[in-house]
């Protein structure tokens, strides 16, 4: 252990040693106590994690912190992350966590898993949704896996255009436009032209 932190010190690299310990007693925390006579291993490392069964799920693990020598402890039994040994999508073993230990993701990012996400759901393919995002299949499809509800919170969906207010709101801005013409030549809009606007067309063919 004083080698390889002599190591880190000198490469400015970090090391992770694992080290087996004892199940610990029924009902009772994962320590250090549990390692023995490894133990002293503890003493030359910068900080120190523990991970053990969940009392209540034993399909689950949690971790705690049970030393640092450079800050406080951040991870104790009040508030230990749990996770579950899952395979990954690449086919290692990895540890699986709750939404609070899911890496952030940029916008950009965000609005492409959930595009891809709305995509597949419709039917798409991975090939058609690589295409139309220029992206590679297996981006796709991890993309995909990716998406958990809590990406799609506040994101904003821009609504359909209504072709009824879009004309109406048209004519306003043409009214808006005659007004300001008639008020920088100092005068009033007349009341009967907006009179003669309002009156019925009539076909020139049947005048009398």
């Amino acid at each position: 252990m004083r080698e390889l932190k002599q190591l880190k010190d000198e490469l400015d690299v970090s090391v992770l040693v694992l080290a087996g310990s004892r199940e610990p007693r029924r009902g009772a925390m994962v320590s250090e106590n549990d390692l023995m006579r490894s133990r002293v291993l503890c003493d030359a490392a910068d900080s120190d994690f523990a991970i053990g069964v969940h009392a209540a799920n034993p399909q689950y693990r949690y971790i705690i912190q049970t030393r640092s020598q450079n800050s406080a402890i951040k991870w104790h039994s009040g508030n230990a992350p749990v996770c579950s040994i899952q395979t990954s999508d690449d086919g290692f073993l990895s540890l699986a966590f709750d939404e609070r230990f899911i890496a952030e993701v940029d916008e950009e990012t965000r609005q492409l898993i959930c595009n891809i996400k709305w995509r597949k759901d419709s039917g798409a393919s991975y090939r058609v949704i690589a295409d139309e995002f220029g992206i590679s299949k297996s981006t796709a499809f991890r993309h995909y896996k990716k998406w958990t509800p809590a990406l799609e919170k506040d994101l904003v969906v821009e609504p359909e255009k209504d072709p009824k207010s879009a004309a109406a709101k048209r004519v306003l801005a043409q009214d808006c436009d005659e007004k300001e013409e008639w008020e920088e030549c100092g005068f009033e809009k007349p009341i009967w032209l907006e009179d003669e606007e309002n009156l019925p067309q009539i076909n020139a063919d049947n005048a009398d």
